[in-house]
Formats: structure tokens, sequence, C-alpha cells
């Protein structure tokens, strides 16, 4: 076996640690507000790691705008503050509450002789940064543009805290003006000019680690799998779709892992790549949770003509999902519309949660309206599977079927639900974390979770020693492989 894979991915494991920064572009315009929002512009939010941390960068504004009534300034905020932020009434309440405060551009008129300053009362200027952690410098541009730099040293020793940093202008509150627009373009760095949030810290290691296992597996499976191929020329419908989700969840771990590399290197890493890998993670999810839900209404499990009598059921439908386009099936084409339907809203609420990855109250990728919406959407789909699953056992029990087959969907519902509570059991136990850990839980919990589920299934499909072998009608067609299996039984055919 070569070793250039290996290499590779402890080679992009190494760089995943050099560092560049987190960094915001843009351009905001304070004004008075009204009675929903005030003179505040939310500008980032960063996780800081104990030490010393930094924030530097630059905000352009035009002089022939600048009003010397009013005060434009960064304001920091920790997470201990962040919720006295939010329910504070008015700006000058807000910025009471900030850790440190740095003025925006010249706080005196250099062309009128110094003589206009700018009030540093009543604005939570009496927590302005101490001048050994601060330096600024002022520019002259052409066409009476000004160019401020700074640096700002963040600096604490407890543990690792959310930072937020915002730009105000309380005075805007008492004096309802034009003040001027501004550029800025601002980095923030952990200690040692670490390029992730200290929530991110450890998920490449994670990711590297997990894909390699996951191909390592797949590697065995397509090795078994080919075997299959050349004896019979086909491959059940089942062993494809979990293949298929397979190869969807690696890839969205891979660009995952790219997006997060390119991060270190630009400090904003490349938006497409990662929503494209939650669209290929949620294509995964729906792919499993549909073949479950499947195997839950008897799928290769039950004959089809025991149930010739229930032909236009849903569960008799999912019992055999190709029968879902035959010609005339008019309760499978609706089954076919509310899985398309479900897909969809499932992508649209994945774009619409994504677009608020920077709003400052969302400390994990599901901590929005839209993410409770993918979450309910999952829930539905494990009462639906819990449902399906009870609904068979009891068909079985009335018809007194094979024992076995019992056991093995009991079985199924166990590794079954744990796919489907995976994700909103990582939520609640994230929820009742710190800000700057929850999403690290939510990430690797999920990760690990739905990795080890996956690997379980397929070695069902796979191992002519598991429970589902001894099962499953597909067997005796000859369609499925043979490997070792999760649940180990001698094989006893195809159940009546």
């Amino acid at each position: 076996m070569s070793s250039r894979p290996v290499a590779a991915s402890l080679a992009l494991l190494a760089v995943a640690g050099l560092v560049s920064g987190k960094n915001v572009k843009g351009t905001f315009q304070l004004t008075a507000g009204d009675e929903h929002s005030g003179p505040e512009f939310e500008i980032a939010k960063f996780s800081f790691a104990v030490g010393d941390g930094k924030i530097k960068g630059t905000i352009r504004y035009d002089t022939n705008d600048m009003n010397w009534h009013t005060s434009p300034a960064l304001y920091l905020f920790n997470d201990d503050q962040w919720d006295a932020y939010h329910k504070a009434p008015a700006c000058m309440d807000k910025v009471e509450v900030a850790h440190t405060v740095v003025q925006i551009g010249s706080t005196s008129d250099e062309k009128a002789g110094g003589r206009r300053q700018r009030s540093t009362m009543n604005y939570g200027y009496k927590k302005l940064a101490n001048s050994k952690d601060t330096t600024a410098s002022v520019r002259m541009l052409p066409n009476n543009k000004v160019e401020w730099r700074f640096e700002w040293k963040i600096n604490h020793a407890e543990r690792t805290k959310g930072w937020f940093l915002i730009a105000a202008d309380c005075a805007l509150e008492q004096f309802n003006t034009k003040v001027a627009p501004m550029t800025y373009d601002i980095t923030l760095l952990n200690p040692s000019n670490d390029q992730l949030p200290a929530n991110e810290h450890w998920l490449p290691t994670m990711y590297i680690l997990v894909i390699i296992v996951c191909c390592v597996h797949i590697g065995y499976c397509l090795n078994v799998v080919s075997t299959t191929v050349e004896n019979s020329k086909r491959i059940h419908l089942i062993v494809k779709l979990f293949a298929l989700a397979y190869g969807m969840q690696v890839l969205s771990l891979l660009m995952e892992l790219m997006h997060l590399f390119i991060y270190s290197i630009n400090g904003r890493g490349i938006w497409i790549l990662d929503f494209a890998s939650e669209i290929t993670e949620g294509f995964c999810s729906l792919i499993i949770s549909f073949v479950l839900i499947c195997l839950a209404c008897g799928w290769t499990l039950v004959d089809e003509e025991a149930n010739s009598r229930n032909r236009m059921s849903v569960a008799t439908i999912l019992r055999d999902p190709k029968s879902m386009l035959r010609s005339g099936n008019w309760l499978g084409y609706i089954l076919v519309l509310c899985l398309l339907g479900i897909i969809s809203y499932t992508m649209l609420l994945l774009f619409w949660n994504k677009l608020s990855d920077e709003d400052f109250t969302k400390f994990h990728d599901i901590d929005t309206k839209h993410g409770t919406r993918l979450l309910q959407i999952r829930m539905g789909l494990f009462v639906f599977f819990a449902v399906s699953v009870t609904t068979t056992l009891w068909t079985q029990k009335q018809k007194s079927g094979s024992p076995v087959l019992r056991s093995f969907l009991f079985k199924l519902l166990s590794v079954g639900s744990l796919w489907f509570i995976s994700f909103p059991l990582m939520v609640f136990i994230a929820n009742m974390a710190a800000h700057y850990n929850r999403h690290r839980i939510v990430v690797t919990g999920v990760v690990v979770m739905q990795a080890f589920c996956l690997g379980s299934l397929s070695h069902q499909f796979l191992a002519e020693s598991s429970t589902y072998a001894r099962l499953s009608t597909a067997w005796e067609s000859g369609i499925l492989p043979g490997a070792g299996g999760l649940f180990t039984g001698s094989k006893l055919g195809a159940i009546d």
C-alpha cells in the first residue's frame, strides 16, 4: 500500500495548524435606528483561547461626512455580558457592559487646531483600552479619505471565551444626524496567531481521523461487493443506496476539511465549499432515513405476497420502493412527490440556515429558527420510523412470525433510533454547555455517531453471518455480498 495518501493527510493536518486569522470585510453606516434597533453594527464574533489574542485592521471613511457631535467606536464584549447587551434598552446602556472600547479615528479636529474634541463621557469610554494594549494611527488619503489603522491586544487568563466586536455611535441617540459610511477590513487572531476560532480547535484533526477510518472501511466493503458483482452481475438497491450515502458522508467531511484549510490561508475559507459540505451531509442523512423507514416497513424482510391484499397501503409500497414508480400507482406518485418536497424543503432550510452563520446569536450550526425546522423534520422522520417498526412487529406477532425477525426489528429500532436522535441529542447537550463549546460538541458528536451508525448498518447488508442475512429475502437471490457482521448467527435463509 502506498504511503502517499497517509503522508498527504498528515501534511494537511500539520498545515491546518498554520495560521492567518479570521478576516471580515464590509461597509457599515451607523444611524439613530428605530424601536427595533439602535446605532450599533455587529462586525464579528470570535472565540479567543487563553493567552494574548489580537484584533487588527483598518477603517476608512470620508472626512466630509464626519460630524463632531458623534462618537463612533469599536466595542468588545465577552460572552459573560452578551445576554446583558441584548437586554439593555438603549445604546448607552448596552455599551456600559462592554469589556473594552477603542475610539475610531481622530478624537480631535486637527484642522481646527485641536479645539473640537469628541466627548468621552457616557458612551462606555470609561473602559477605553489601555494604551499599552492598543496602537492606532490615522493617515490621510486622496479625496478627503481617512484611513484609521489599529491593533488591539486581547488578553485573558481564565478560560476560552467568546468575544463580540461591535461598532456603535451612541451619540446618535441624542443627535440624529448623518455620519460617514465606514469600510472595514479586520482580522482576529488567537494566541500564536492561530487562524481558527477556539470553538473550531481540533475539528480538522477529528475530520481527518474519521475520513481515514471511513475510507479504510469503504475499501474493505468495495472489495466484498466486487466479488458479488463478478458472481451475480447485480447489486441490490439497498447496497447502492448505502454506498451513495457513505460516499456523500466522506465527501462532506472532505469539503469541510478543505474549507478549514483554506480558512487558515485567507481567514475566510470558501463559503460554497462549506455550504456544499452541509448539502451533501443533508442528502446522506435523507438517504439513510429513507432506507431505515423502508426496512422498518419490512423491505427485503417480509415477502410481498403476504401483503397482496394491501397493495395501496403506504407500508406495502415502502416495502418495495421501486413500486412507487410503477404505472398506475397513484399512491406511489404521491409518496414520490412527498419525498421530493421533503428534499427540497430541507435544502432550502440548509441554505437559509447557512446565510445566518455570522448571526451573533448563533453558537452552533443549528442554532437558528431554520435549524429548528431541520431538527423537527429529523424528529418527524424518527416518529414515522418508530411507528413503522412497531407496526411491523405487531403484524409479525399477530401472524406468529419468526422470533428471529422480531429480534432483528428490535435491534433495527435501537440502531435506527440512534441515527435519528443523534442530531437532536447533541444539540440538546450543546445548549446546556458554554457558548464557545457548543459548535464542537454538535459537530464532533454528530459526525462520530453517524459514522458509527453508517458502519454498523453497512455491515448488516454485507455480512453473510449477520442477522439480516439470515432473514433477508434478497439474500436468496444472491445479490447481497457476504463479509463479517455486527450481529452474528448461522444463516437460516429467508423467512416465510
